[in-house]
């Protein structure tokens, strides 16, 4: 079993847009464990706030490549993709969103 990181911490810094910190944390939650595909996305959330969608890309990206599939992680993908103007790719990973809803594998837990 792969080590734990309890990120609630850097969630908390985020939702108080203590942004710097919280992306701190998450890449220290990355360290302990790379996968952890909420953190992924909670940076990725971020750097895409920031206008850094390329980097916002790079995160979700990762993110969907860890099981379960989770529909939020190909919509953010898909999102951020559509605001680069990769629009084939982004209506896939909204199709992919929607196929996992529609198939109830909704699975993976928010943090």
């Amino acid at each position: 079993m792969p080590p734990t990181f309890n990120y609630s911490p850097a969630n908390i810094l985020a939702a108080q847009g203590e942004l710097d910190e919280a992306m701190d944390q998450y890449r220290a939650a990355l360290r302990v464990n790379p996968f952890y595909a909420g953190v992924y996305h909670n940076l990725g959330v971020i750097l895409a706030k920031r206008g850094q969608l390329g980097d916002a890309i790079r995160h979700f990206r990762q993110e969907v490549t860890i099981p379960p599939d989770f529909a939020d992680a190909h919509e953010s993908l898909g999102k951020a993709l559509a605001l680069q103007w990769h629009r084939e790719e982004a209506s896939r990973h909204y199709q992919e969103a929607l196929r996992i809803l529609s198939a109830g594998r909704e699975t993976r837990a928010r943090q």
